[in-house]
């Protein structure tokens, strides 16, 4: 680990690049990290002893220093050509025509860009030799009106992923597995899971027939929280009363989820994936060491 220590502070004094944007490193914030693991395969497929993990964004893009920007709070461009829409859950910002056009171009741009960022924070950090498994966002739009968020799409083709394995990452001190995705979600899981009658009243029931979802997560949970009481809005924001565990009466009152006592969930996420019959595990990772530097 100490030899990693040291190539990441390395990495971090050298001005690098990906498609001719400089990288901000950003592995020590938040939920982001490089992990290393040891490798223990349930597959035919070769894979090495030892495999990492690398868990970033891309704040390069995310405003308007290299384009349209990603982010409608970060960019005044993108604000600038949007529509602003009052919805029932507060302010939404729509693109129409050209400007969708141009958002949907940059967020191509955005992707590559964030994948060849990653091989290069590999290579310094591992070497040229190393062997890509897998190298996918888990936060895209698929087209003009079809988000995936917080999940894989394992509906790739093998030009983009040889061995089609998708990394699902639980917390530090539990193994990450590497699932075989397959189509999903199956008439059964639709029906098990009171979908089907609302699918097929919205028009929506071939979209989760063809989903190809992988949890890439363990995601969030709020351990003292029951659940949202009732929300108020005001000119000043939102505010959330929420209900406590222990005791239903006692009320929390917050206004932004980031201030929350959290935690990530654990095992039960890939006990659920199995459940609904969106993998197959190739191989259980356990952890060695994780940097948050």
């Amino acid at each position: 680990p100490e030899e990693i220590v040291e190539r990441i502070e390395a990495t971090k004094q050298e001005d690098l690049s990906a498609e001719k944007i400089p990288i901000n490193w950003d592995y020590q914030r938040s939920n982001h990290f490089i992990n290393l693991f040891k490798t223990q395969s349930f597959t035919d497929e070769k894979l090495p002893n030892y495999i990492f993990f690398i868990h970033g964004s891309s704040p390069e893009l995310q405003n308007d220093d290299y384009g349209l920007g990603l982010y409608i709070d970060k960019s005044k461009t993108l604000r600038e050509r949007s529509i602003k829409e009052i919805t029932k859950f507060g302010e939404q910002y729509i693109l129409l025509d050209n400007d969708a056009d141009d958002y949907l171009d940059f967020q191509y741009k955005a992707l590559k860009f964030s994948k060849v960022k990653r091989e290069t924070i590999a290579y310094q950090l591992f070497g040229k030799d190393n062997i890509k498994i897998s190298n996918h966002p888990h936060q895209f739009l698929l087209d003009y009106n079809n988000m995936y968020l917080g999940c894989n799409c394992t509906k790739y083709n093998k030009a983009t992923n040889e061995l089609g394995l998708y990394p699902t990452t639980l917390r530090a001190d539990l193994p990450a597995y590497l699932f075989k995705g397959k189509q999903n979600l199956s008439d059964r899981v639709i029906e098990s899971l009171n979908f089907k009658i609302r699918a097929e009243k919205f028009g929506v029931i071939d979209k989760l027939r063809n989903a190809y979802i992988l949890p890439h997560g363990a995601g969030y949970s709020f351990p003292d929280i029951s659940d949202i009481k009732k929300i108020i809005e005001t000119k000043r924001g939102r505010f959330f009363i929420s209900r406590l565990k222990k005791n239903k009466s006692r009320l929390k009152i917050f206004s932004n989820l980031r201030n929350l006592q959290y935690e990530y969930r654990g095992q039960e996420v890939i006990l659920k994936t199995y459940q609904l019959d969106l993998g197959d595990i190739a191989a259980q990772l356990n952890p060695l060491y994780s940097f948050k530097l």
